[in-house]
């Protein structure tokens, strides 16, 4: 997995140009990549969410 870095706000990371939003209270995970307006919504159980909430919280509570 690739690096995060801590975004300008608490609310939302940074994964080599696509940004995460993630909420604590209903464990959401919003993705928006570059060149695409609309956000993407990446479901619980899905391939990608378990490896970016680790990401999340491992950068997020450093």
């Amino acid at each position: 997995m690739m690096k995060l870095q801590v975004s300008e706000t608490d609310s939302s990371v940074f994964l080599d140009g696509l940004r995460l939003w993630y909420d604590k209270k209903s464990g959401a995970i919003r993705l928006k990549v570059p060149g695409v307006k609309e956000l993407h919504y990446i479901k619980k159980g899905s391939d990608l969410y378990e490896p970016l909430l680790k990401e999340v919280n491992r950068v997020t509570n450093t």
